[in-house]
């Protein structure tokens, strides 16, 4: 089972589910000991993500720019009990095509860096541009 979590990047996942049925009892004592160190991590890494998305989407807020968030951090907030019990790589932003450029620039001043490409998706056709990455 270890393997299969640390192969799926889910341990975090894993062991959330596993507390909320109160099962920790059930699991030997070094894997529970890997499960839970993999939650703690989460939980710090994602408090962070977390952190980081709310400044951004502050600096952009300011700059008069609407913006989503999406995928892990914004499912984390609306569908995990606990922000460590899914896995988080990266803040994902949805803004208006037309205001790409504003946003790159007010995220940039707030202190984001090492853009990472972004995806734009014109019905149905994919094209890659840099997008605004995370701090």
């Amino acid at each position: 089972m270890l393997s299969i979590c640390r192969a799926s990047s889910v341990a975090e996942s894993v062991w959330a589910g596993i507390v909320h049925r109160s099962l920790e009892g059930e699991i030997p004592e070094a894997a529970r000991a890997e499960l839970e160190d993999a939650h703690s991590g989460a939980t710090a890494r994602n408090a962070l993500l977390l952190s980081e998305a709310a400044e951004a989407q502050a600096a952009l807020a300011r700059a008069g720019i609407e913006s989503v968030v999406l995928k892990g951090p914004g499912l984390i907030v609306a569908h995990y009990p606990h922000i460590g019990a899914r896995h988080v790589g990266d803040v994902d932003l949805l803004v208006r095509e037309s205001d790409a450029a504003r946003a790159e620039a007010a995220v940039r001043s707030a202190g984001a860096r090492d853009p990472a490409p972004a995806v734009r998706y014109d019905g149905g056709a994919r094209e890659q541009k840099a997008g605004t990455g995370s701090r």
